[in-house]
């Protein structure tokens, strides 16, 4: 599978996931000054080379079509999704950061 076809999957996914709603909730410990900066941090991270790498490492691991090359092997197929669900964590957080910093622009305007 073409890896930009596997990432546009993975993070389609995301957006079917709920994570970003679970980051938002207010029972889960993160104020929105929180997420905001985590937001920011997981955005610049996103941006550099290293995360470049990172995210080669998720997709080789996460592909399905290599998998099915190698021994079945249920601890490495865990392993991928859990990739895939930092993957997606790190996405989600981004855009909550994104509608958060939205809702707050949208504030200022109308006062």
């Amino acid at each position: 599978m073409n890896p930009v076809e596997l990432k546009r999957q993975i993070l389609e996914q995301s957006e079917k996931s709920g994570i970003r709603k679970k980051i938002l909730a207010p029972d889960v410990g993160l104020n929105n000054e929180e997420v905001i900066e985590m937001g920011v941090a997981l955005e610049g991270m996103t941006k550099g080379k290293g995360w470049g790498y990172v995210e080669a490492y998720i997709l080789n691991h996460s592909n399905p079509v290599a998998r099915l090359f190698e021994e079945y092997n249920a601890e490495k197929i865990a392993a991928a999704k859990a990739l895939m669900l930092l993957m997606q964590y790190v996405d989600q957080v981004i855009k909550a950061k994104n509608e958060l910093l939205e809702k707050a622009n949208e504030k200022k305007e109308d006062a």
